[in-house]
């Protein structure tokens, strides 16, 4: 289960990686409507002011700064969605046994290669 205060509790646990990774981070979904959630927890990235990347770069951002800090795993398994509007996502379990999804809304993140936006390629 999550709460609000757990949420954001867990948000500021992340605070230096979501800094390396040079993105925001804002609880949306029912921990954000309800104030709490017993499925999980969602949370929207967007680079900070001045920052451009790409879906792909956001995945790699998560795969490097996110990923070690979550309990299982080495790899990403990215789905797409339209809620709460065309994005990414992954799930990621914590090391408590509670669920994170992490969106990357293709507003903000467009999915496209890299390159063609003049970013290097993330590998």
């Amino acid at each position: 289960m999550w709460t609000l205060a757990d949420a954001e509790r867990y948000l500021d646990s992340l605070s230096q990686a979501l800094t390396a990774m040079r993105v925001s981070a804002q609880i949306v979904g029912s921990v954000a409507l309800r104030g709490s959630s017993n499925k999980d927890l969602d949370i929207v990235l967007q680079p900070i002011p001045g920052v451009v990347m790409t879906t792909e770069c956001g995945l790699a951002a998560i795969e490097d700064h996110l990923l070690p800090l979550m309990a299982d795993g080495d790899r990403l398994e990215p789905l797409d969605t339209s809620w709460p509007e065309d994005s990414w996502f992954v799930n990621l379990g914590t090391k408590d046994g509670r669920t994170v999804e992490f969106y990357l809304p293709e507003r903000l993140f467009p999915n496209v290669h890299p390159e063609e936006l003049g970013l290097p390629s993330t590998r």
